[in-house]
């Protein structure tokens, strides 16, 4: 009996052998294989970034300016993307002023007001190119906020101080910019196409004008024309 078993269990062994080994050599193939095999391919949206100049006709660099983009023709569709809310957004009252003068929101957005003056402060917009809106008198240190629905142009003031001037512009999209003290700008991530620019000034006519933006840097030069000296709402 011992020697009719032993051929079998010598078999079994060298049958278990040969697996183990066919086992070894496709887990080393497939370790060759990860590692010869190139990376996926990877695909970036094509987007276009605008760099330009605002100036005042006649006059000076247009710091302080809004200028945005509108895919479309003037007056036509907005984009399918929604504006950014990323925020948050603040306005406040400093030394009996408004700091900044003049803040550029998405619609939607919500801004914070705060009151840093030892004087009681308030805020209201009148119902000029918006509804209007009037947060009432708050004391030092405190904040309160306002939600901006509409695009427009809102005027801040302060019946408590009517000296204290400033500006709300709430554009319809995410691609918007506010000039620097020598009139540029730059608005990024913008997908190629063509758009309408739209700019703002308070002293300014509002201005259009359409531009076709392509992948990489598009240069833009904006002259404005001043509104015979008077403030623009």
């Amino acid at each position: 009996m011992k020697s009719s078993s032993q051929p079998s269990r010598q078999a079994g062994a060298g049958h278990s052998r040969a697996r183990l080994l066919a086992v070894a050599i496709i887990v080393a193939s497939l370790g060759t294989l990860s590692a010869t095999a190139e990376p996926p391919a990877t695909f970036s949206t094509p987007t276009g970034r605008v760099e330009g100049s605002t100036t005042i006709r006649g006059s000076e660099a247009a710091n302080n300016a809004v200028v945005y983009l509108v895919p479309g023709a003037a007056r036509g569709p907005l984009s399918a993307e929604p504006p950014r809310r990323d925020g948050p957004y603040h306005m406040d009252q400093h030394r009996l002023q408004f700091d900044p003068h003049v803040l550029v929101v998405p619609a939607g957005a919500t801004v914070e007001f705060l009151n840093s003056d030892q004087v009681l402060h308030n805020i209201f917009a009148p119902p000029l190119d918006t509804e209007g809106f009037d947060l009432g008198t708050w004391p030092q240190s405190e904040t309160r906020r306002h939600t901006f629905p509409e695009p427009g142009v809102n005027v801040l003031l302060c019946n408590v101080h009517p000296d204290m001037e400033a500006f709300i512009i709430v554009v319809p999209t995410r691609y918007y910019a506010l000039t620097d003290e020598d009139g540029s700008f730059s608005i990024d991530d913008a997908p190629p196409g063509r758009y309408t620019l739209f700019a703002w000034h308070e002293r300014c006519d509002p201005y259009e004008m359409a531009i076709e933006i392509g992948d990489g840097t598009n240069e833009v030069s904006v002259v404005l024309s001043l509104v015979g000296g008077r403030e623009r709402y």
